[in-house]
């Protein structure tokens, strides 16, 4: 009676290592440096990247700052800089964008149990399709971020440009 309802939404990312880690062997000329990161190294690397200032304010974009503030869903964020003449504040996120990022800092729990391959991501909200939505955004971000980090530039281009020469070879 005296506590509001809270409620929580749970998501749980496997973190698979394997082959962006790897050195591809064909393509080593000379002698090779091995780098020896643990996993848990890396885990807590990941768990610093989905708890940055970054992939906070891309969910907040996402989702609009009414909808993590209050609840209330006015679709994703149209602009969030406040324009104006003089050059301190252009570009600077409108303070009801920095709020929400703040509450979702706090809101937002990020762990890993020892010795796994698993990050929790836990969210705390006063309804639970607000908490799941929320959850489920900011896999969706990290996701996106991890696969953008580990292409390797250029890849699909070069790909794409033998193939039309080997279709012509044929």
């Amino acid at each position: 009676w005296f506590m509001p309802k809270s409620y929580i939404s749970e998501a749980k990312v496997f973190v698979r290592f394997g082959r962006e880690n790897q050195l591809d062997p064909t393509a080593a000329t000379g002698q090779a440096i091995s780098i020896n990161e643990t996993r848990e190294s890396e885990i807590n690397s990941l768990q610093e990247i989905l708890r940055s200032r970054a992939m906070l304010d891309r969910v907040v974009t996402l989702l609009g700052p009414s909808y993590i503030l209050n609840g209330t869903d006015h679709g994703p964020e149209q602009q969030i800089t406040q324009v104006s003449s003089s050059p301190t504040s252009a570009g600077v996120a409108s303070r009801q964008h920095q709020l929400a990022v703040q509450k979702l800092e706090k809101d937002l729990e990020i762990a890993s149990p020892r010795k796994t391959t698993i990050i929790d991501l836990r969210c705390r909200a006063k309804r639970p399709e607000l908490a799941q939505r929320i959850v489920a955004k900011l896999v969706e971000v990290y996701l996106d971020e991890h696969v953008r980090v580990h292409t390797t530039p250029g890849s699909f281009e070069f790909f794409d440009s033998q193939t039309q020469a080997f279709q012509k070879q044929w």
